[in-house]
């Protein structure tokens, strides 16, 4: 926010931050924050955007996979999973399965020859 103050007083060719510089900002802040956290519909939605970085779309998968009501999952079951989460497009999905696998989230099993993965319980 500093910052910002900073640059919107040198904007205007003064060279110290007044307090309508800094109240500028804040709201520039709050109704940047209102457009990325409002969904289609003009509601509030938490869960988009902000922070998360590469944990957010595992914590969303690993909730679905535990909202699904089933406990063990074969390759296809995961796929569909990943589409109604929305995993970013530049996921490589195999990589995905087995960073989840590397962090103890999901476990790796086999029936009949065919893999199946369960979500490990904490």
């Amino acid at each position: 926010l500093i910052r910002l103050s900073q640059a919107r007083a040198k904007a205007c060719l003064r060279p110290c931050v007044l307090k309508e510089d800094a109240e500028d900002v804040v709201e520039l802040m709050i109704e940047c924050n209102k457009q990325v956290h409002t969904d289609g519909s003009g509601n509030i939605d938490k869960g988009r955007g902000g922070a998360g970085g590469k944990n957010k779309p595992k914590r969303a998968f690993l909730a679905a996979m535990r909202d699904s009501g089933s406990s063990e999952f074969a390759y296809p079951d995961l796929l569909r999973i990943s589409e109604r989460v929305n995993l970013p497009m530049g996921i490589n999905f195999k990589d995905f399965l087995e960073n989840l696998r590397e962090d103890g989230a999901v476990m790796k099993g086999f029936c009949d020859g065919r893999p199946i993965w369960t979500i490990h319980s904490s």
